[in-house]
C-alpha cells in the first residue's frame, strides 16, 4: 500500500515577556520588562509536512519504510527572543527548519 500525508499547521503566535534593552544593558544581563508582559506576541507559526510511504501487512508482521519531509517550506518559526550579554543586542532563535526524515516501522 503507497500512503502519502500532508500536514498543515497554522496558530498564532506565542505571546511573551519582552527583554528591557537599555536596563540590560546597564546590568549586563537579561532584564524583562514585566509592564508590558504578554501584550505582544510573535509571529504566526507555520508549518508544513509532507509524508509518503509504503505499507507492507504481511500474516504476522507489518512493516513501513517511509520519507517524511518536516517544516517543507523552511519557514523560519521564532521559539524565544534572548539578551546577547556580549553584544549588548538581543537575538532571536528560531525553531527547526527543513528536516528530512527516514522512517522504518515494524508490528508484531
Amino acid at each position: 500500500m503507497l500512503t502519502f500525508d500532508i500536514k498543515s499547521t497554522f496558530a498564532g503566535g506565542n505571546p511573551y515577556i519582552p527583554i528591557d534593552l537599555e536596563a540590560s544593558r546597564k546590568q549586563g544581563k537579561k532584564v524583562y520588562d514585566w509592564e508590558n508582559a504578554y501584550d505582544e506576541r510573535y509571529a504566526p507559526y507555520f508549518r508544513l509536512d509532507f509524508r509518503i510511504g509504503v505499507k507492507q501487512n504481511g500474516t504476522k508482521i507489518s512493516q513501513e519504510w517511509g520519507l517524511d519531509l518536516q517544516n517543507v517550506t523552511n519557514h523560519q518559526n521564532v521559539f524565544m527572543q534572548d539578551y546577547d550579554g556580549k553584544q549588548g543586542s538581543l537575538y532571536t532563535v528560531y525553531q527547526q527548519g527543513f528536516m528530512p526524515m527516514m522512517l522504518y516501522r515494524i508490528r508484531f
